[in-house]
This record gives C-alpha cells, sequence and structure tokens, in this order.
C-alpha cells in the first residue's frame, strides 16, 4: 500500500494527492485535529497517539495539495476485546469480528470540504483494511455535529449499517467529556453513531 497513491480531481483546481502519512507531517495532523475537534493540541497529540499504535497493524493517510495537508484519516487492525473498549458503550446484538478493521479519527479543513476528500480518505482505508490486512469488518464513530457536515454519509455511502446512537456518547466514553467541544461550548454532550461493515 506504501507504493500506492491516489489523487482526485476538484473542478478548477489542481491534483489532491491522498497518500501514506510521512513522520513530518505530524504536527500539520494535530493541528487540524484540534481545529476541527475543538481540543487544545496536548490533547490532539494524545488521540493521535494512542491511535497511531505501534503494536497493532496501523496506517493514516493523509490529503495533499501542493504539499500542504488538507485532510488525514488513522485506520488499524484490532481484536474484539479492543473494539469493545473503543466503543465504550454496549451495543446490543452486535458481535466483534476477530479482526476487525478501526477507521479511527478522520478530519478535512473546514475551508475543503465537500470537494470529496473525506471519500477518498475512506476509500484508502477500507483498501488497507480489506485488501492489505485482510480484515472480516469495519467499525467507525461518527460524532453529531449540529450545522456542521459529520461522516454519517460517508459511512453510508461505504455500505455501513448504523449499529446504535448514543446520546451524550462522548460525556460517557473514556473521560471524552473533559475535552471543550466547540459545538457544546464546553464539555462534549454530543451524540455519535457507531457503525459497522462485515466484508463478505
Amino acid at each position: 500500500m506504501r507504493d500506492t497513491a491516489e489523487s482526485i480531481h476538484r473542478p478548477g483546481s489542481d491534483v489532491i494527492a491522498v497518500v501514506p502519512m510521512e513522520e513530518a507531517q505530524t504536527d500539520a495532523i494535530i493541528e487540524l485535529w484540534s481545529e476541527r475537534f475543538g481540543c487544545d493540541r496536548d490533547t490532539a497529540r494524545g488521540w493521535l497517539d494512542d491511535s497511531l499504535s505501534e503494536d497493532l497493524p496501523t496506517e493514516t493517510f493523509v490529503a495533499r495539495d501542493h504539499g500542504t495537508l488538507v485532510g488525514f484519516g488513522v485506520c488499524t487492525v484490532v481484536g474484539p476485546e479492543y473494539i469493545q473498549d473503543y466503543i465504550g458503550l454496549d451495543v446490543p446484538g452486535f458481535e466483534p469480528w476477530e479482526k476487525t478493521g478501526l477507521l479511527h479519527m478522520l478530519a478535512v479543513r473546514e475551508d475543503r470540504e465537500n470537494e470529496g476528500i473525506g471519500s477518498r480518505l475512506v476509500a484508502n482505508r477500507l483498501r488497507y483494511l480489506i485488501q492489505v490486512q485482510g480484515v472480516d469488518g469495519v467499525v467507525g464513530t461518527s460524532w453529531h455535529r449540529e450545522d456542521a457536515p459529520d461522516s454519517r454519509l460517508l459511512f453510508e455511502k461505504f455500505g455501513f449499517e448504523e449499529l446504535a446512537e448514543f446520546e451524550r456518547y462522548y460525556s460517557r466514553t473514556h473521560g471524552r467529556g473533559n475535552c471543550p467541544c466547540e459545538v457544546c461550548d464546553g464539555a462534549c454532550e454530543c451524540t455519535a453513531s457507531i457503525y459497522a461493515r462485515s466484508i463478505a
């Protein structure tokens, strides 16, 4: 996968490349996540460090326009116990696969939304998880935000099923409610949905 790069075209613009992350891009990723999630840089770095596991197969894709980072997405391969802990709440009827792909953090620069960048980041991560890692299924979380795009449409576009919707999700799991939220103007009280897709 590392020797493959995809590009997308937006009308009247240059090519945007979607490629695996380089270490030198870490600060730009942290800055983007901090801006989009509404948390400080230390919190954003902690989220990224938690996602970039050295013990699990993990890949981060970035979208670049003339070398400038305009989006990124992280994915990893985990087992049932990890995914249950990651979700943090009970999802009735859901049995994680032995080899589960997890779509971690995804962010696109606000002034570059609705250009297909998020779709390409999802597509590249799915290709890595399915074709390279051979996962049995994929799971992701969509953060609901009023008056702002979220990833629910992306999950549905790529054939995911909504398993559950939780009110005040981030205040009920892993202490995430302590993160300031630009939507809630304080501790995060946002709703989130858990999505999954079986790889037949």
